[in-house]
C-alpha cells in the first residue's frame, strides 16, 4: 500500500470512527480491522457493518488521494512553470503581402523552444504547421508564413511583465504533436 493511500486511509477514518486507524493496524489481517471498525463506529454509522464502513472510509481516502493528487500536480507545475525561464516572443505573421507583429510571454526550456512554442500557440491549425529548418512554420500551402525571435526576461522583471501578457507554459508534447515538427527537430 502506498504511503500517500495508508494516509488517506488513516485520516478517512475519522470521519466514521471514534479512534483512527492505523499503519500498524491497516498491515494486520481485515478480521482483526473489522473488529477494530466493530468497536469504533461512530454513531451515525453504527448500523452498518465493519465492511459496509471499510468501503465508506476506502471510498473516502480515494477521493482524499485524488484530491492531494491534483493538487501536488498543479504545485508542481506551478513550481516547474516558475523554474522555467520566461522569454518575450515576437512572432511575425506573413499573410501573402499583409504583415502583422505579436508579442507573447512563454516559459519554456530555451529561446528556442519558446520561439517554436509562440508560433504552434498562435497558429488557427497547428497540427497542420509545416515546419522548416529556418525556425519558421506555415500554413495553407504557405499562406501565412510564421517565424519568431526571443528574449529572455530577466528573472527580477518577469512579474512585472506579467501584467501585461499572459504566460504561455510551453508543452513539448502538444509541440510534437505539431505538423512536421518531430521530423524538422528530432532527428
Amino acid at each position: 500500500m502506498s504511503d500517500l493511500k495508508t494516509r488517506c486511509l488513516i485520516a478517512a477514518s475519522g470521519a466514521f470512527l471514534t479512534d483512527f486507524l492505523s499503519e500498524e493496524l491497516l498491515s494486520l489481517d481485515d478480521e482483526i480491522i473489522f473488529q477494530f471498525i466493530e468497536d469504533h463506529k461512530w454513531e451515525p454509522v453504527e448500523d452498518y457493518s465493519p465492511e459496509d464502513i471499510w468501503n465508506m472510509i476506502d471510498d473516502h481516502a480515494l477521493n482524499l488521494m485524488q484530491f492531494v493528487e491534483a493538487e501536488l500536480s498543479t504545485a508542481n507545475e506551478e513550481q516547474a512553470s516558475n523554474d522555467a525561464p520566461v522569454f518575450l516572443v515576437e512572432i511575425k505573421m506573413q499573410i501573402g503581402e499583409t504583415r502583422k507583429t505579436l508579442k507573447s510571454l512563454v516559459a519554456a526550456p530555451s529561446a528556442q523552444k519558446a520561439q517554436h512554442y509562440a508560433i504552434y500557440s498562435e497558429s488557427s491549425s497547428p497540427e497542420r504547421l509545416e515546419w522548416n529548418a529556418n525556425h519558421q512554420a506555415s500554413e495553407m500551402h504557405d499562406e501565412i508564413i510564421y517565424s519568431a525571435t526571443a528574449e529572455q526576461v530577466a528573472p527580477r522583471d518577469v512579474e512585472h511583465v506579467k501584467k501585461f501578457f499572459g504566460v504561455t507554459q510551453y508543452d513539448e508534447d502538444e509541440l510534437l504533436s505539431s505538423g512536421n515538427y518531430v521530423q524538422i527537430f528530432t532527428k
